[in-house]
């Protein structure tokens, strides 16, 4: 079917591009930890404070810029064109569709992948997937689409990559340390993608960090790629943090120059910089966008969970949606249990450790491959509050705020070694 004639909401100049070239060490070192820290719009003001960053680290001393508000980046990873044009090369499908939050007031970087599945209404273009959207209008039009489907966020600035630029990255840092938690192999000729990666925990370069990224040939599909590409995100954001890395900080900036179109200026980066790298990697919040795969015109679609989507958005964006947000009770949690300690009825012990506190929607999930040191107590779809409340309840473990958990789950507790059937419960 033919799409509808409409005019198209026009992208506006990549305002930083013409700041790329030979701008040196230190939008090298801006522009790699900002993509690092998004894991990888409209031109609003952004207000900057005039006092410099207090420096709490080398890296720190050389970024006297900051923000004195909460600031939205959309972040595209773009499918690879056939063009070395800038209006083709970055007017694809977004392959990876992230939204940035930097907040210098609580000190926090959050990150919320949604998945290019993700349905939704584009104006003038009907319902369709959120991938669309750079096609038919560019960052614009991406943005607004995406600033509706989160209640009306602000979204302040965007930046666009070619996922070509991820695997040159990966190769220049000397490549970076993953956890793969099963065998992936598919071969397809048509699209030249060959995938063999063994399970366990490896240091893989830059193809095969891309073969993670892509491998999609299981039950959870694109949602499986969604999870990865967040473990992929922290492992690269981890290498980066790394001072070592300045002696690459030339070549790499080569990478972004070529690969990546923003509407960030110089200032800007560095400012956003300076707050990624305040922060504590293990404190990064990283979440997917809460719903779950549909089936509608013989097209596969993920349909977000409203009511999940409004304490996310309230919880990570500070933004209230127009309805009452329906918080769930404690009993009402859906908690996962996936054993990675090599304890023998450890998930059924805890199962009825849950029951006690009034948990009761629990089920137990295929063991977790990979033996963990520390019970992870996983934010499956942001509720950073309730996994706080389950940790202090069982008394052990850690919150995690990430999407590797079960997908079905509003936490997965991931059992490690810490864990021991007589643990007390908190009364």
């Amino acid at each position: 079917m033919a799409q509808p004639k409409v005019k198209r909401v026009p992208s506006p100049a990549p305002k930083s591009r013409r700041l790329w070239p030979q701008v040196g060490l230190m939008a090298a070192i801006a522009s790699l930890s900002a993509i690092a820290t998004a894991g990888l719009v409209y031109a609003l003001p952004l207000s900057r404070s005039a006092k410099p960053v207090a420096p709490t680290s080398p890296l720190m001393a050389l970024l006297p810029y900051s923000f004195n508000r909460p600031v939205n980046v959309l972040v595209m990873g773009l499918d690879q064109a056939e063009t070395n044009e800038a209006a083709e090369k970055f007017g694809t499908r977004s392959d990876t569709l992230l939204v940035l939050r930097f907040d210098p007031l609580e000190g926090t970087t959050s990150l919320l992948s949604i998945p290019r599945d993700t349905q939704v209404a584009i104006p003038g273009y009907g319902t369709t997937k959120v991938n669309a959207a750079n096609v038919f209008g560019g960052p614009a039009l991406a943005a607004d689409v995406v600033s509706r489907t989160l209640n009306d966020i602000p979204i302040d600035r965007y930046l666009r990559i070619d996922t070509t630029a991820f695997k040159e990255l990966v190769d220049l840092v000397g490549g970076i340390e993953v956890y793969v938690p099963k065998s992936m192999r598919y071969t397809d000729n048509t699209q030249k993608l060959y995938i063999d990666l063994p399970a366990g925990r490896q240091t893989l370069n830059g193809d095969q960090a891309e073969q993670f990224a892509r491998f999609r040939y299981d039950e959870l599909g694109d949602i499986g790629r969604v999870q990865r590409q967040q473990m992929l995100l922290r492992a690269l954001r981890q290498k980066l943090a790394n001072p070592l890395i300045l002696t690459k900080a030339p070549d790499l900036v080569k990478v972004l120059q070529k690969y990546v179109d923003t509407n960030l200026s110089f200032e800007e980066i560095m400012a956003l910089v300076s707050i990624g790298l305040q922060q504590d990697l293990s404190q990064m919040r990283m979440v997917m966008l809460p719903g779950r795969p549909i089936m509608q015109d013989e097209i596969s679609y993920w349909r977000l969970d409203e009511g999940a989507r409004d304490r996310l958005v309230s919880d990570f964006f500070g933004q209230q949606s127009f309805q009452p947000i329906d918080r769930l009770a404690f009993e009402d949690l859906r908690v996962a249990i996936q054993d990675s300690s090599g304890q023998p009825q450890a998930a059924q012990a805890l199962a009825e450790a849950l029951a006690k506190l009034g948990i009761r929607r629990v089920y137990v999930i295929e063991d977790w491959p990979e033996s963990l040191e520390k019970t992870q107590i996983i934010a499956q779809r942001g509720d950073l509050n309730q996994a706080e409340a389950l940790k202090q309840q069982l008394n052990l473990g850690e919150v995690l705020a990430s999407s590797d958990g079960d997908i079905g789950s509003d936490l997965t507790i991931r059992i490690g070694r810490d864990w021991q059937p007589t643990t007390s419960l908190k009364p």
